[in-house]
């Protein structure tokens, strides 16, 4: 139903762009918008998110609220074909430089509810 090339830049049996389908093609729109920072695309600057802002804050609960309402509106505003079910947003364990963001949303069209985790690292 859904295809868009693999930014992944991986080629093809024919040395073409790959493509990608339906989930993933979903998956790598909404990992798009999360880390494009409003303001970068100089001819939509609305487009994007600004979750990378909050790398430097201390995550805690109203960081943590801030995240998941930024997450939320971008997806909603820009990704149409997703229903957000659930956004969690917690410190890495492992890594205190690093949020994590859980999301589980539906996917109208295919019917099926997806998963789909993102890591942001201070670097």
């Amino acid at each position: 139903m859904y295809k868009d090339i693999d930014f992944s830049l991986k080629k093809n049996e024919y040395k073409d762009a790959k493509l990608i389908e339906d989930v993933q093609s979903v998956k790598q729109s909404i990992r798009n918008i999360l880390l494009t920072n409003k303001g970068e695309l100089h001819y939509f600057p609305q487009f994007g998110s600004n979750i990378r802002m909050y790398l430097f804050e201390k995550v805690n609960p109203l960081t943590v609220l801030a995240i998941k309402d930024e997450v939320d509106f971008a997806i909603r505003n820009f990704e149409p074909r997703v229903t957000v079910i659930r956004t969690d947003v917690y410190e890495d364990e492992y890594n205190p430089n690093s949020i994590v963001i859980d999301l589980v949303y539906y996917i109208d069209t295919i019917k099926e509810n997806v998963s789909q985790q993102l890591t942001l690292r201070l670097l």
